[in-house]
Order: C-alpha cells, then sequence, then structure tokens
C-alpha cells in the first residue's frame, strides 16, 4: 500500500468506499456474500514535509478496485 504510516490515508479512503457501497447495498437489498476493495497511490512525501516545489501534497492518481460476489445478478 504505502509506505508505514501513509497508508492510513489511504486506508481511510477506501474505508469511507466501503461504507457508501455497504449502505447503498442494504437499501437496494441484493443478498451479498462478500465485498472487497483494493486500493493504490502515488504518496507525494517531499511535497507534503515541504522539501519539493512540484506537485499537490499527499496522494496522487489512486485508483481502486471493488469486487462484489453475490447471489443476484446486479
Amino acid at each position: 500500500m504505502a509506505e508505514k504510516g501513509l497508508g492510513v490515508a489511504l486506508g481511510s479512503l477506501l474505508a469511507c468506499e466501503v461504507d457508501v457501497i455497504a449502505t447503498h447495498a442494504t437499501l437496494r437489498g441484493p443478498n451479498w456474500r462478500k465485498l472487497e476493495i483494493e486500493g493504490t497511490g502515488e504518496f507525494n512525501y517531499g511535497r507534503y514535509v515541504v522539501a519539493a516545489e512540484e506537485k499537490d501534497p499527499g496522494y496522487q492518481e489512486v485508483e481502486y478496485v471493488v469486487r462484489i460476489k453475490s447471489e443476484e445478478r446486479l
């Protein structure tokens, strides 16, 4: 994921996505057996600690994949 504690920021984003997806699933009613989410991103550490001028601080180009296994076709 990311170096040491920096993965917490990406993990927080992914946890939020899981919460939103689970909330919508509850409202729509499909019976899910499994929900997985994987994410990656480039963390600009130098700019984060004001040691570099380029790019914005934090994660850039975050990508994630969501896998849902359901008894029903979604």
